[in-house]
C-alpha cells in the first residue's frame, strides 16, 4: 500500500501526488478552475454541463463564456467527459433538449463560438447556418470586382 503522504489529498483518490497534494488529474481541474465537489468520477455529462451552466449563469440576455482554457483554437467551447472531448454548445443543448439529430447544427444567435448560454442555441441545418452567417456578414470572404 502506498503511503498516504505521497498520495493525493483528494478524498477516494489513490494516485500519486504530483503538484500541490494532488495528483496530475486533481491538479489540471483545480488550474482549470473547477471546483472540488464537481470532480467526482461518477458524474454523467449532463451533471457536468448543468454544473456549468450553474457556475457561468448570468442575466439570460448576455454570452456565458466558456473559460478560455477549455477551448479549441477555433474558439468552440470543450467539455471533456469519458476520455472524450465534446463541444460545449451541442453538450449544453443536448442535456437541456435532448439528444440533437446528426443532421443538424447547434447555432449561436449571438454569433460568440465561445457561449454556452443556452437561450442563445438553436437547432438548423447547415444551410439554415450559413444563410445565418451570410445575412449578418460574418461569412470572411469579401467578393472579388469584376
Amino acid at each position: 500500500m502506498k503511503n498516504s503522504s505521497t498520495l493525493c489529498s483528494v478524498e477516494g483518490c489513490t494516485l500519486k501526488k504530483v503538484c500541490k497534494g494532488k495528483c496530475n488529474k486533481h491538479y489540471q481541474r483545480a488550474y482549470r478552475g473547477f471546483p472540488e465537489d464537481s470532480w467526482a468520477d461518477n458524474t454523467t455529462l449532463t451533471q457536468r454541463v448543468v454544473f456549468w451552466l450553474k457556475e457561468l449563469q448570468k442575466d439570460g440576455h448576455v454570452c456565458w463564456e466558456i473559460p478560455k482554457t477549455m477551448r479549441y483554437g477555433n474558439g468552440y467551447g470543450a467539455i471533456a467527459f469519458d476520455n472524450k472531448k465534446y463541444l460545449a454548445h451541442r453538450a449544453v443543448y443536448s442535456a437541456i433538449h435532448g439528444s440533437i439529430p446528426r443532421e443538424l447544427d447547434v447555432c449561436h444567435a449571438c454569433d460568440n463560438r465561445a457561449c454556452i448560454n443556452p437561450s442563445h442555441l438553436w437547432l438548423g441545418t447547415r444551410k439554415q447556418n450559413m444563410e445565418d452567417m451570410v445575412a449578418k456578414g460574418r461569412q470572411g470572404r469579401k467578393k472579388r470586382a469584376a
